[in-house]
């Protein structure tokens, strides 16, 4: 087995425990939440699967991105639904029920429309053949997902208990593709900077993509405030296992596409991360001085 295919078995393992993770904590009302409020679920559907992947192609024009930069960018722009969006939102001070429901629609959607729009809109992928990337994204979604909820219905205690250690194995597995695609890259390339792998253009187009999907998630997101901070943080995180095995699948250069989508996920996270922690540390002060009956 070379590294390569270890990084994509261990992709798959990603996706399955992350996919398995979710459904430990999606009910019934979860799913049901974001339909009722269906102008809001409208407009997060929209963002997600229109939107930012078009606004994705411009900035691409704009900033004359190529090359495995082009490649991993519009992928991760295509690709909606990421499964720690919820975290965030938690930590935010948003509505969690509400985003978990959208999360697994968009998971759902993903399978087939992230595929399709990147076999749509970035360039040099009309001879890929996108049926296995969707059939093995069925798969590897779907049934751990499934599984997961019905250990939630019928063993509530044992999905509980097994939700905690379940997302740590997720994550530590979506940190050994990180370290093994960037030690890949950096080996098998003299320039290992971030400049030298996606270039201080698509810097600039990841950065700038983040910041209009959080401004169009936050304006779009309905009246409730913990709504909008809800689709805010859902339309700007991307959904990294997604993005992983169509680059990993699709393209020649899978190492550079790779470094390109951890480059993204990094600043993703970096980036709603701080608003998150901005947002929640305004919430505490707020509810602090109201319950102390401290006025500002």
């Amino acid at each position: 087995m070379t590294p390569f295919d270890l990084i994509l078995w261990l992709i798959y393992f990603f996706i399955v425990s992350s996919m398995f993770q979710i459904g430990l904590n999606l009910g019934v009302k979860e799913i049901l939440d974001p339909f009722r409020k269906p102008g809001v679920l409208v407009n997060s559907l929209l963002l997600n699967l229109i939107a930012i992947p078009l606004a994705g192609v411009g900035l691409a024009i704009l900033l004359g991105l190529d090359g495995v930069a082009l490649f991993g960018f519009l992928i991760m722009a295509c690709s909606p639904g990421a499964s720690y969006g919820p975290k965030i939102i938690e930590f935010a001070g948003g509505d969690v029920g509400h985003s978990i429901g959208v999360m697994f629609l968009l998971c759902m959607i993903a399978i087939i429309s992230a595929p399709l729009t990147v076999f749509l809109l970035v360039p040099g992928t009309g001879s890929i053949d996108i049926w296995p990337v969707i059939q093995t994204l069925a798969i590897i979604q779907v049934i751990p997902l499934f599984f997961g909820m019905f250990l939630k219905a019928k063993r509530p205690h044992l999905a509980e208990r097994a939700s905690g250690p379940v997302f740590w194995i997720s994550n530590i597995s979506a940190l050994v593709v990180v370290i093994l695609a960037f030690g890949l890259k950096f080996f098998s390339e003299s320039e290992s900077s971030l400049a030298g792998i996606i270039g201080i253009r698509g810097i600039l187009a990841i950065v700038l993509l983040v910041f209009i999907s959080l401004a169009a998630g936050y304006y779009l997101g309905g009246s409730a405030e913990g709504t909008k901070k809800s689709m805010a943080v859902s339309t700007s995180i991307r959904n990294a296992g997604v993005a992983f095995l169509i680059g990993v699948g699709s393209f020649e250069d899978g190492h550079g596409v790779l470094s390109v989508i951890i480059l993204y996920i990094f600043f993703q996270t970096l980036i709603t991360g701080l608003l998150a922690g901005w947002w929640g540390w305004k919430n505490f002060k707020e509810n602090g001085m109201a319950e102390t009956g401290i006025s500002s």
